[in-house]
């Protein structure tokens, strides 16, 4: 199936151009055995190899189709910056360094059957600013402005922004 996924993101990525969209960014995948969902295997520890390795696939053939043969073409590293939001606090940025829980999720289900959301059955964090995951996938608003800062710059470059002031 990840063949299959690429394979459409480029085709997509190609009908834009086609249509005259002159400028692209397509996000890589996050590392999944970075998720808190993966983690919670190991006490919110450590990333799952094995699911990285998945993002990883994806990511490499993505790259190779779409790569950096376009100047007209970003590919967003999410799975980069999030790998340095989770990173353990000696390895991680000083943007990572806000968050005490990198991979233990702010919203988290309470037994087998439980979801972030269901009622009765999920805890909520006292301080959702100092988690990177809301829930099992996704940031919190302070992961993904951290997240933001990191991409800002480049994406700017690409588009030809110098500065946000006339938004």
């Amino acid at each position: 199936m990840m063949p299959k996924v690429v394979s459409e993101l480029a085709s997509v990525v190609s009908e834009l151009q086609d249509i005259g969209v002159s400028k692209v960014m397509v996000n890589t995948l996050q590392p999944f055995g970075c998720s808190a969902w993966q983690a919670r295997r190991r006490n919110y520890e450590s990333c799952n190899d094995d699911g990285n390795a998945l993002s990883d696939k994806h990511n490499t053939e993505l790259r190779d189709r779409l790569g950096d043969d376009d100047d007209d073409v970003m590919l967003l590293d999410l799975n980069s910056v999030f790998m340095d939001m989770v990173a353990p606090r000696q390895e991680g940025s000083t943007l990572a360094a806000q968050f005490t829980e990198r991979l233990r999720p702010c919203c988290e289900g309470v037994g087998d059957d439980g979801y972030c959301g269901l009622d009765q059955q999920f805890t909520l964090c006292d301080r959702p600013d100092q988690y990177f995951y809301w829930d099992d996938f996704y940031p919190t608003h302070a992961g993904w402005r951290a997240v933001m800062r990191i991409l800002q710059g480049p994406i700017m470059a690409f588009l030809g922004i110098s500065n946000l002031n006339h938004f």
